[in-house]
């Protein structure tokens, strides 16, 4: 991150992602009367926003600058390469998060995310918008193909049963929503906590002996401190 100028959003957890840019040589700002960076400085690179969509507020900071979402900051530390940013798009459906503590090789299997971020750092030119999976695009087209009169007639058997079940259905579709909701959020619990561990575990990696030891006294006080509690 040598050279670049990140700015953190209000919305965005600042304490782990401040760490990994500066770890890596970027400088950082974040939104809050101590920041060292305004939000209107023209020499942000990277605008680091969790939202579906920018504000309109937004209109008047520079162009200049890239709107991406946290994971990629993460990203690009545990591959140790700058992924296209368009991938990581405010409101962009995310690309897989990938440990950088599990071997590919060990496990038998490479993800399809890490071969197409392979053949990246090979200098090939992707197609990064709209290549979800390396290779994905001709299956799916074919099963699309193979199976589109198949989804026709479950649509129509599912109007069918609709048609006849009335509105109890419509009841059962609501729950079925709640519940929808409810394990999308939990998920997304889920992952947050898994980002923060792997982030956690790599900045303890590049601490210098001295710092390590100082945070794990930090966090031997503090667990201290949770059991009096």
């Amino acid at each position: 991150f040598a050279g670049l100028t990140f700015f953190i959003s209000r919305e965005v957890p600042r304490g782990y992602l401040e760490l990994v840019c500066l770890a890596f040589g970027g400088k950082v700002g974040w939104d809050d009367s101590d920041s060292p960076i305004a939000a209107s400085d023209p020499s942000i690179t990277h605008h680091i926003v969790d939202r579906p969509k920018l504000p309109s507020s937004f209109d008047a900071l520079p162009k200049s600058r890239e709107y991406v979402q946290p994971q990629w900051i993460l990203d690009c530390a545990n591959f140790h390469f700058l992924l296209p940013c368009s991938r990581y798009a405010i409101g962009a459906a995310l690309p897989p998060h990938l440990s950088p503590w599990v071997d590919d090789e060990e496990e038998g299997y490479k993800p399809a995310y890490a071969e197409e971020v392979k053949r990246l750092r090979n200098g090939e030119i992707l197609d990064v918008q709209t290549t979800e999976v390396v290779g994905g695009a001709a299956e799916s087209s074919a099963d699309e193909s193979a199976g589109a009169e198949t989804d026709k007639k479950k649509i129509k058997d599912e109007d069918a049963s609709a048609d006849d079940d009335g509105s109890n259905d419509d009841d059962d579709g609501t729950d079925s929503e709640e519940e929808d909701d409810d394990v999308k959020a939990e998920k997304m619990k889920k992952r947050r906590r898994e980002e923060d561990a792997e982030t956690k575990e790599l900045a303890k990696m590049m601490m210098s002996k001295k710092a390590a030891r100082l945070y794990g006294r930090m966090q031997h006080g503090l667990e201290q401190k949770s059991k009096k509690v």
